[in-house]
């Protein structure tokens, strides 16, 4: 993953209004995440699945951010 990508993704993160975030179980926060980010910037569907499995494991962190 490009650190582009990467910026996107927490960019997406931090634009999202906190309680939306905390009300979404792991799938859904992190499918809203990957759907935003895809929107900016399209992706193949690797770089796609390797964004789903970068945010799956900073749920945590994600939501302490929040």
């Amino acid at each position: 993953m490009n650190p582009t990508v990467l910026r996107k993704i927490w960019a997406a993160i931090d634009a999202a209004p906190s309680s939306s975030l905390l009300g979404l179980s792991d799938a859904d926060l992190v499918k809203t995440v990957v759907d935003k980010v895809v929107s900016q910037t399209p992706l193949s569907h690797e770089e796609e699945k390797s964004v789903s499995t970068y945010l799956y494991s900073k749920t945590t962190l994600i939501r302490d951010l929040a």
